[in-house]
């Protein structure tokens, strides 16, 4: 009798395997390349079919990706299941990159694994819809953020942040923990220039390591993004109990978006030349929205970690390879004494523009050290060199494999500054680490700007 049991579960289990590998194969026979055996799921595929059921970290999932295209992928794109047999279409080619980096039909941020952070993030970042609100909070940040205002409103803040952090790694009798400290200084900066909101608080060794704790979590969100999404649901109205600094930051800037709530009439013109912080923006177009707080914090809480956390990480790897590379180190001295000399002042916005080398060892950090991969989704059906990848799948641009292709890079492994002096078309779609396309990121002159400033000391 119990013999017979097992049996009959044993053939339950296979015919279930069989069914569901028949539905995946209808969805998925026309596309080229998909793991397994003429894109049938259940022959030469059972690990990969299962394994994506169980992907439970962003390694994970990093490691998954580059095994499936290495295997599988052809001309730089590649098809798989991820996320509950989510499908997903892999880009590690930059001829695909720059067909589909622009395409109208590719606008949209994946529904997994990014709104599993709504609760803490809900800004234009992680939004999924590219729709009319995204588009008007879009516009908000692309004035904060443009060149101009970096530029001339956000330039002595970034100068004191060097300071700042000079002095701290003076301060230090032992070796200073730069990934803490430049942490400490890029949160700063983003109070100060982004919420127009100073205080001493964003340096305070807790939040700094809350905000670290954060790295090691959101990979965990992005591979398990169900569980995850459920957790934060539970957690989130206990947060202020559990992580009392975080709340008392919070209810500064909550402070002082109430007080000037009565000042907005002209930032609600048309009139983009007056600066107004981003929490003002926000509140403004919230403001009769029933749940107003929870808004404007998901909001801000998503620019304080994209701002801080990426500029910090790039600022101190860049901080570590000039460490441990003194020929790279010593060229980045020269040009600085070439500006300089011996005086002590602070650099001017003529002075960065001269910080050529400089500013090919950041790209260099940048290639070596941003995200491994970020991911889009199509509203509707796109075609690539006649393939045809359909509506609502999720794409992943994978910036790791493009950024250390051997294609498209000699030695991609070497710390090479030198390589970014010759600039081409081929160059500028294998190298993306602010993205491509409407949802690239719209930070790009902050973060170089900030980092110049305090790479130069």
């Amino acid at each position: 009798m119990k013999i017979n049991m097992i049996i009959n579960a044993a053939l339950t289990v296979v015919l279930a395997h069989l069914a569901l590998g028949v539905i995946l194969w209808l969805r998925v026979r026309n596309l080229y390349s998909y793991p397994g055996l003429l894109g049938f799921p259940v022959i030469g595929n059972i690990y990969y079919f299962y394994r994506a059921l169980f992907l439970g970290s962003f390694e994970s999932l990093r490691a998954y990706f580059f095994q499936i295209v290495k295997q599988y992928g052809k001309n730089g794109i590649c098809f798989l299941y991820a996320y509950s047999f989510h499908l997903l279409v892999v880009v590690y080619g930059p001829q695909v990159l720059k067909q589909i980096g622009f395409h109208p039909n590719l606008k949209d941020k994946p529904f997994y694994p990014y709104q599993s952070f709504k609760n803490y993030m809900n800004g234009p970042f992680s939004r999924h819809r590219t729709d009319d609100s995204w588009k008007m909070r879009r516009k908000e940040y692309n004035c904060i953020l443009r060149k101009q205002r970096v530029e001339s409103t956000y330039f002595k803040a970034f100068l004191k942040s060097a300071d700042k952090l000079v002095d701290l790694m003076f301060a230090s009798s032992s070796a200073l923990d730069i990934r803490n400290k430049a942490l400490e200084v890029t949160q700063s900066v983003t109070m100060e220039t982004l919420f127009g909101v100073e205080t001493s608080l964003v340096s305070d060794p807790q939040i700094v390591h809350y905000m670290h704790s954060i790295t090691v979590i959101a990979p965990l969100i992005i591979g398990s993004p169900r569980l995850a999404r459920l957790l934060l649901y539970i957690v989130r109205p206990f947060d202020e109990i559990l992580f009392r600094k975080i709340g008392s930051l919070r209810r500064i800037v909550m402070r002082k978006i109430y007080k000037n709530m009565n000042n907005t009439e002209s930032f609600l013109s048309e009139n983009t030349d007056s600066y107004h912080p981003l929490p003002i923006w926000i509140a403004s177009r919230t403001e009769k929205s029933k749940k107003f707080e929870e808004r404007v914090v998901a909001e801000l809480q998503e620019v304080f970690l994209t701002s801080s956390i990426t500029v910090a990480s790039t600022m101190s790897s860049t901080i570590t390879y000039l460490a441990v590379l003194p020929q790279i180190q010593e060229r980045a001295w020269k040009e600085q004494y070439e500006i300089f000399g011996d005086e002590s002042r602070e650099p001017t916005l003529e002075d960065l523009e001269q910080m050529k080398f400089l500013e090919r060892v950041i790209k260099e950090s940048l290639r070596f050290s941003c995200p491994p991969f970020v991911g889009k989704q199509a509203s509707e059906d796109i075609e690539v060199d006649g393939t045809i990848i359909p509506k609502n799948t999720i794409v992943i641009y994978l910036l790791e494999f493009l950024h250390k292709d051997p294609k498209y890079w000699k030695n991609p492994e070497v710390f090479d500054p030198d390589r970014f002096l010759e600039e081409n078309e081929g160059l500028k779609y294998s190298y993306a680490p602010f993205g491509v396309g409407v949802r690239s990121c719209p930070g790009i002159h902050f973060a170089m700007t900030q980092k110049l400033h305090c790479q130069k000391y």
